[in-house]
């Protein structure tokens, strides 16, 4: 879902005008959240951190869906299991099948569906990009939270979501606005700029903030061959107590730890023991930090569209 954008430090193509290497960037997000995929499941869905933002997903295939709820759902890059899990529980009838591009998020899903004595959905690898695991016109709507910034050929994985959908069926996507209205990623970016020093790591083109503008996505939709595109903004404010934060952040599975381990190797020999403190004075300086508690506001944009 959340901060890999360093995680192709080596990856210069803007992917919009040059064909990036899908294969290659792909393989290097499976091992991402392969590797950090825990800290994601033990800071924010177990600690109840995120089933209150995806709320909107939810609420847009309530809304969409039959009145008895028989239907079934594709989550795409569900990473440990949102908004699936939720989207189980505020759909009983609904089939939800939730899958991920990495093994070890697919078994956090299932961990995630037991605990909350979720029956109705299920989990499975599966790229968004190849979807070759589903027949045409399968699902009653298509979801993907905070994954779609992230994959190298997402116009393939739009048209891999149309082609699962029935005719009628619902997409439904949320991604990052602009980084300007993205406070939890400009604290992240200001804390790699400082621990690795200016200017900083390589930046990836696959950022959260990718499709800020929603006038390419929504034109890549209709190239997809949906109707009905629409992109609504809205509020996705994030709280954490700092240590929380910088389990998820700095932890040994946490989402920066790959450059901290790039920079211990180059002889910052104390580079786990510094970045707390760095990102602590960051938060400071930006005003984020009240007490022991972070506190982030941030814009999402939604995107639905209809098949």
């Amino acid at each position: 879902m959340h901060q890999n954008q360093h995680q192709h430090q080596h990856q210069h193509q803007n992917p919009d005008h040059h064909p990036p290497d899908v294969a290659w960037i792909t393989a290097q997000s499976k091992a991402h959240w392969d590797r950090s995929s825990t800290s994601y499941a033990e800071v924010l869905i177990r600690r109840g951190l995120t089933e209150p933002n995806f709320r909107q997903v939810i609420d847009a295939v309530v809304k969409y869906c039959k009145p008895d709820g028989r239907i079934r759902v594709l989550d795409l890059a569900s990473n440990a299991g949102s908004p699936a899990v939720p989207l189980g529980k505020a759909i009983p009838n609904a089939s939800v099948v939730a899958t991920d591009l990495s093994p070890a998020s697919v078994s956090l899903i299932s961990e995630y569906a037991a605990s909350e004595g979720v029956t109705n959905v299920t989990a499975q690898p599966a790229d968004a990009q190849h979807l070759q695991e589903f027949d045409d016109n399968t699902f009653d709507a298509v979801t993907c939270s905070y994954g779609l910034m992230f994959m190298p050929d997402h116009q393939k994985a739009l048209q891999e979501a149309h082609r699962v959908l029935k005719s009628g069926g619902l997409y439904v996507a949320t991604v990052w606005g602009p980084l300007e209205h993205y406070q939890f990623g400009q604290m992240f970016s200001e804390v790699a700029r400082r621990i690795a020093g200016d200017p900083g790591p390589p930046p990836s083109p696959y950022t959260p903030w990718r499709f800020s503008n929603p006038l390419q996505l929504l034109q890549d939709l209709k190239g997809a061959h949906f109707s009905n595109a629409h992109c609504t903004a809205y509020s996705h404010p994030m709280t954490f107590p700092f240590a929380d934060l910088v389990a998820f952040q700095l932890g040994p599975n946490g989402q920066s730890r790959p450059l901290l381990d790039s920079l211990k190797a180059t002889g910052k020999e104390n580079i786990y023991e510094e970045a707390p403190q760095v990102m602590r004075a960051v938060l400071r300086e930006q005003g984020l930090l009240h007490g022991e508690t972070a506190h982030f506001e941030n814009t999402a944009l939604m995107f639905t569209a209809v098949k």
